[in-house]
């Protein structure tokens, strides 16, 4: 799981979207609940400009973790970008007020 998990960050970050989706993709199949595969998939869908998918995956993100920052971010962003600019500003100030900590505004 960790080579996945290290393959698909390395992949976004190298702008290898193809690469990081699928890495991604098979750990979210090691591990259906867990939120950050969605969420880097997600990542990788918005950056190749799938944002029916990207959506797709922020809301399957939240429906494990309703609370989560950077999951409500992603939906606010896919939101905008697939047309409803209205209900992507109302996400990013709901993704704004769950932030904890400084430390994660800023990651916002």
């Amino acid at each position: 799981e960790g080579a996945h998990t290290d393959l698909a960050a390395a992949a976004l970050s190298a702008g290898r979207y193809d690469r990081a989706e699928a890495a991604a993709t098979v750990l979210i199949g090691m591990n259906p609940r867990a939120v950050e595969p969605l969420l880097t998939r997600s990542a990788a869908r918005a950056a190749s400009g799938d944002w029916p998918g990207s959506l797709a995956d922020a809301n399957a993100a939240l429906a494990i973790h309703p609370l989560h920052p950077r999951a409500r971010l992603r939906l606010a962003v896919a939101l905008h970008r697939t047309g409803d600019p209205s209900a992507g500003a109302a996400e990013a100030a709901t993704a704004a007020a769950l932030a904890t900590s400084d430390r994660q505004r800023d990651a916002l």
